[in-house]
């Protein structure tokens, strides 16, 4: 649930940046600034949502327990903090981090 409801305040945020005046500044380039942040700000949405939807998609050995959330957090947090690691190492450490989620909830 947690990345559902940050993938939610995201477009909140892209939807308030996107409803809000922006100020004319007389530069030429005051309105392609606008877009380009926006373009960015819906880019980090678009690849928070792609990123969770790839943690679905790959079966992997050992996670048959795991919850949805499970697997999405722990593939986002090993994409975040090893993302040079081999395939093998990535799945202990995504396993390493369920282990631990689990053992401090109890």
């Amino acid at each position: 649930m947690q990345q559902i409801s940050q993938v939610v305040q995201d477009i909140l945020n892209l939807t308030r940046y996107a409803a809000s005046p922006f100020v004319l500044t007389g530069r030429p380039d005051s309105v392609r600034q606008w877009l380009s942040v926006l373009q960015e700000r819906l880019n980090a949405i678009l690849q928070r949502v792609d990123n969770a939807l790839a943690s679905f998609e790959e079966t992997r050995e050992g996670e048959n327990d795991w919850t949805d959330e499970e697997r999405v957090l722990s593939s986002e947090w090993v994409q975040r903090n090893f993302p040079n690691e081999a395939d093998s190492v990535r799945a202990a450490l995504r396993k390493a981090w369920v282990d631990g989620q689990r053992l401090c909830t109890r």
